[in-house]
């Protein structure tokens, strides 16, 4: 068994990954791209298995029945099919693409289906060559794996480049290495046809989608850090009267709004995943500079005079403060400065009657613009110590009127359009 020990090493890995995938699940709810990543761990362990076996049938063709070698052949380019709509259907879901009917979509399962069909008509058109140190198959079955693995190849680049800014940054750094080693791959292969290094390039891809997108553990690390910023953001919540529920409505508010903004081609390449990833994070820290204002102000039944309302207006500055002086200096730098942007200027105006510094339409940073909409939203559309809530028709009144003049027209449209969105989201926190 020495001529196919790469095979059997990178078999032995790839168990022992579905082991580590496994074992970490606990009854997690699985997203699209989840499910592929385990059709591909099930598929790739048969692949290495036909893989190791044809290596040792094809060096020792005097010893093996010609109909087992074809069957066992036919097995192995299949599973090689499979892997490689899979891997497109993996990239498909990273990328979020939804075709808009369902004909198209039966279309990108067709080289597929068609390279299956094709290499099992033809499986007797397979021959092997000896090669200097291991015998290969060559052959139409053979050609045809290379020429799906092309269609998707081609097809998923495209869509990538089409959906880069639905990805996470680390995400698509990842993805661009893997069309590279798809690329160097298969040139290598189709070039060099006795190196059989297809089981490395399997290998090396499920390592990297493991790694990087399928391990649940550095998930949780993610969550429990939001846990934590949730956490701060209900300590400081809890003091004005309200309750961490304003930190969950508003944190979905705007997600919501980011993800219609991101649909006007003004925005495309700005509202990428990891801008609103960043957006969510820093949302519930809006209000955190509260934690510095006296709670006789903030707990008030009535109207502010004008010198407590002065010293309100403080917690924009004290929260920007706090954040450049915290821990969340750890963040990436756009988390960051997100953080500090919506803390110090989401009482900004659009026509530059806001506080704390008066700045007007595009002065105001973007996330900034966002967080007031759905501050004022959920601030009107809840009852407060000093006043009972709006109806729901009379909220979003509030949001139409102040458009252009309190708040950017583009973030009050995409809230106004994604109004059944946000009926939703106020509903289930009801």
């Amino acid at each position: 068994m020495i001529d196919c020990k790469l095979q059997i090493f990178c078999l032995i890995m790839t168990v022992y990954i579905t082991y580590l995938y496994w074992r970490n699940q606990n009854g997690r709810e699985k997203k699209r791209h989840t499910k592929v990543f385990e059709a591909i761990l099930g598929v790739s362990v048969v692949y290495y298995f036909t893989d190791i076996i044809t290596v040792y049938m094809v060096n020792r063709l005097n010893m093996v029945p010609p109909l087992l070698n074809r069957g066992m052949h036919l097995v192995f380019l299949c599973c090689i099919v499979t892997i490689l709509y899979l891997l497109f259907e993996y990239v498909l879901a990273v990328c979020q693409v939804h075709f808009p009917n369902k004909w198209l979509r039966i279309l990108t399962v067709v080289p597929y289906v068609g390279g299956v069909v094709l290499a099992t008509v033809s499986i007797g058109r397979l021959y092997y060559v000896e090669g200097e140190y291991t015998n290969y198959s060559m052959g139409i079955p053979v050609y045809v794996c290379y020429g799906v693995g092309i269609i998707y190849l081609l097809v998923a680049f495209f869509l990538f480049m089409r959906y880069w800014n639905h990805i996470e940054k680390r995400k698509a750094v990842l993805l661009r290495l893997y069309f590279m080693v798809l690329i160097i791959g298969i040139g290598i292969q189709a070039v060099f046809p006795e190196t059989l290094i297809t089981s490395a390039i399997v290998f090396s891809m499920i390592l990297g989608l493991y790694a990087h997108m399928e391990n649940h553990e550095v998930e949780d690390m993610g969550k429990m850090y939001e846990d934590t910023i949730h956490s701060v953001a209900d300590i400081v919540e809890s003091r004005d009267g309200s309750t961490g529920e304003h930190i969950k409505r508003t944190t979905i508010y705007v997600k919501i709004i980011a993800e219609e903004l991101r649909k006007d081609k003004k925005y495309a390449n700005i509202i990428t995943k990891d801008y609103i990833n960043s957006l969510v994070l820093a949302a519930p820290l809006h209000d955190v500079g509260k934690v510095a204002i006296p709670d006789s102000i903030l707990q008030k039944p009535g109207k502010l005079t004008d010198e407590e309302f002065d010293e309100m207006k403080k917690h924009t500055t004290k929260g920007a403060e706090i954040i450049q002086k915290s821990f969340f200096r750890n963040n990436t730098r756009m988390t960051t400065q997100m953080m500090e942007d919506v803390a110090l200027y989401h009482h900004e105006k659009w026509n530059g009657y806001g506080y704390p510094q008066r700045l007007s339409g595009e002065e105001i940073p973007l996330a900034a613009r966002i967080m007031a909409v759905a501050d004022v939203f959920d601030a009107v559309s809840q009852k407060r110590c000093y006043r009972d809530a709006m109806s729901l028709d009379e909220s979003f009144a509030i949001i139409e009127e102040g458009r252009g003049n309190h708040f950017d027209p583009d973030v009050a449209d995409s809230f106004l359009r994604a109004r059944r969105r946000v009926e939703k989201a106020y509903g289930s926190l009801a």
